[in-house]
């Protein structure tokens, strides 16, 4: 199977560089066939017109999974203040209907923690979903400032997105 990978930003390279290492172990030692096709996507590729969010939709859609890495860069900004990256990563997230921010948290042996000690290693192992198209993101920067001392967004819960 195909999966998209984009590198991203700062760190995001370095990071996708390991990922797809661990998924060449995967594929070597238990033959899972995952085929990591690599773009060179993020802040400076939008910002540069190298591509363009569309595009970028268009070729996502073809993929059953990806892997995206950190993007964004503070300096590269719209015209309305927000960073250029973002505009991307929401445009994935509504068009893909990329809804839920899966965290796992738990203890792993041999990583130092604070939490080291707390009962056993087993105790602490939950997972956090946050909704990623909904709440204060549905707006899309749409809110309202006054003057610089005010800010009015709006936040949108529907029925399908509680439910899910």
């Amino acid at each position: 199977m195909d999966i998209m990978v984009l590198n991203g930003d700062g760190i995001g390279p370095e990071i996708m560089d390991a990922g797809t290492k661990i998924l060449k172990k995967l594929n070597d030692n238990f033959g899972v066939n995952i085929n990591p096709v690599k773009y060179d996507i993020g802040a400076r590729s939008l910002d540069q017109g190298k591509y363009k969010i569309e595009n970028i939709l268009e070729e996502a859609r073809k993929y059953r999974a990806i892997l995206k890495a950190p993007m964004g860069d503070p300096n590269l900004r719209n015209t309305g203040g927000t960073e250029i990256a973002l505009d991307l990563i929401l445009a994935l997230r509504f068009d893909l209907d990329l809804y839920a921010n899966v965290r796992p948290v738990r203890l792993l042996p041999g990583v130092s923690s604070p939490l080291i000690g707390y009962k056993s290693m087993d105790s602490i192992n939950y997972t956090i979903i946050r909704e990623n198209s909904e709440g204060l993101y549905s707006s899309h920067f749409g809110g309202l400032v006054l003057r610089d001392e005010v800010a009015i967004d709006n936040q949108t819960i529907t029925r399908k997105g509680t439910e899910r």
